[in-house]
């Protein structure tokens, strides 16, 4: 079955005018409350080593705002700045090249995490 140019022009302009009008109608402005900052400025770095990116935050502001970075941080004892990554520990440390499939996505929590 052979689609015509014409069908396929029609069908991706109808996408995109769908795309557009879901935009427009989910749309919701800012919280104003939000910004700007009510405590103050909190300096972050991120960190690249070449094939991975953290986010490196000083640590009284991790564990004066609580929750679960603060629980995660924890385990780096007193040191003034934590930093937090993601991805799979084999992922990184693998030789060799394997697609796991697209499934993963969807259970990023199957895999062991990489300790920072």
């Amino acid at each position: 079955m052979k689609v015509s140019r014409r069908v396929l022009t029609k069908a991706l302009f109808v996408a995109f005018g769908l795309w557009l009008v879901a935009a427009v109608v989910t749309a919701r402005p800012g919280n104003p409350a939000l910004f700007p900052a009510a405590q103050g400025e909190v300096t972050v770095y991120i960190v690249s080593n070449g094939f991975h990116t953290d986010l490196a935050l000083p640590a009284a502001a991790v564990n004066a705002r609580g929750g679960l970075l603060a629980k995660a941080g924890e385990a780096a004892g007193g040191q003034p700045w934590q930093v937090f990554g993601w991805g799979d520990a084999g992922f990184y440390t693998a030789k060799g090249f394997r697609l796991r499939g697209p499934w993963m996505v969807y259970a990023p929590c199957s895999n062991r995490a990489i300790p920072l």
